[in-house]
């Protein structure tokens, strides 16, 4: 990854957490992956991470933490949906 992504790795810790804080799984990035639509790159930092937490149900909210980034919340039904996806930077910010 570029400037300012130096955290972001294969092998960045993965904390997941429940509405109270309590740590209910630590995992890994793996590693990245090129990320195309199209021809084109999706992002200017075209990497995907991938990484498996193994977590208890029946809790409100799960936290997902890469690195520093901060905590990103997601429920039960997302999880299980496949919704939880961490970005970092957006296509559609972009210029040019």
């Amino acid at each position: 990854m570029g400037a300012g992504y130096e955290d972001i790795h294969a092998g960045t810790q993965v904390i997941v957490t429940d509405q109270s804080g309590e740590i209910i799984s630590l995992s890994k990035l793996t590693v990245g992956a090129l990320v195309l639509n199209g021809d084109e790159p999706i992002s200017e930092q075209p990497c995907s991470f991938l990484f498996i937490a193994t977590v208890p149900s029946g809790r409100t909210a799960y936290g997902i933490e890469v690195a520093h980034r901060g905590k990103v919340f997601y429920t039960e039904k997302d999880l299980r949906s496949s919704a939880a996806v961490l970005n970092l930077g957006f296509p559609e910010e972009r210029s040019g």
